[in-house]
């Protein structure tokens, strides 16, 4: 698989990720996690370098990490993190109290609500999206727009598609089980709650899936 340059080595990640919310790329994620149970599980698809975790850590211990870059999953499993490698278009998500995805819905373009009602599929609680509305690729400074290009390149594939304000309040109020919406971080993310539709009684999914 071929990726841009910002998925290439996690440091790289973590840079592009201090550069494009001004040194404070935690904000949102805290939002992220204040909307999540204490002691819920969670599963966290495209994870990245999981900053996510960060915030999570103590306060939900049943957590598990999903990337599709190798490179990435490897960088978590080292931290100690339960990762696993996954691809959002063909792999089954596991059951979760919490199913996350952050500032990479977008890479989904057109399925974006397939994969809303899959994560809800997959959710007992509640899904989280956190999303990009004001993408760096529209920035009038040439270092923001060359990062928002790259965050686009995964698996060889150059997406030409962003969410604008509209277009992803549209989506989300189209979307079954949707249940709010905010803005994130410095205002250019949203972040969009939804129902899961998994089953309470279903048997917790297991730590470690098979496609680990």
């Amino acid at each position: 698989m071929r990726f841009g340059f910002l998925y290439q080595h996690p440091w790289i990640y973590d840079l592009a990720l201090y550069g494009l919310y001004h040194g404070d790329p935690h904000a949102r994620f805290k939002q992220v996690a204040n909307e999540i149970p204490k002691g819920a599980s969670v599963v966290d698809l495209c994870a990245g370098t999981s900053f996510l975790f960060r915030q999570l850590q103590e306060k939900c211990p049943n957590y598990q990490a999903f990337d599709i870059n190798p490179r990435l999953v490897k960088h978590l499993q080292k931290r100690g993190i339960n990762a696993h490698s996954f691809d959002v278009r063909t792999d089954a998500i596991p059951q979760a109290d919490v199913v996350t995805m952050c500032s990479s819905l977008y890479h989904f373009h057109p399925n974006c609500k397939d994969i809303i009602q899959q994560m809800q599929n997959s959710a007992r609680e509640k899904v989280i999206v956190l999303e990009p509305v004001h993408n760096a690729k529209n920035s009038r400074f040439a270092f923001m727009r060359l990062l928002g290009a790259q965050a686009g390149i995964v698996d060889g594939k150059i997406n030409e598609f962003y969410f604008s304000p509209d277009a992803f309040q549209d989506l989300i109020h189209h979307t079954s089980g949707f249940q709010k919406v905010a803005p994130a971080g410095d205002g250019r993310d949203m972040l969009a709650i939804f129902d899961g539709h998994a089953s309470t009684t279903s048997e917790p999914s297991p730590q470690t899936p098979a496609y680990s």
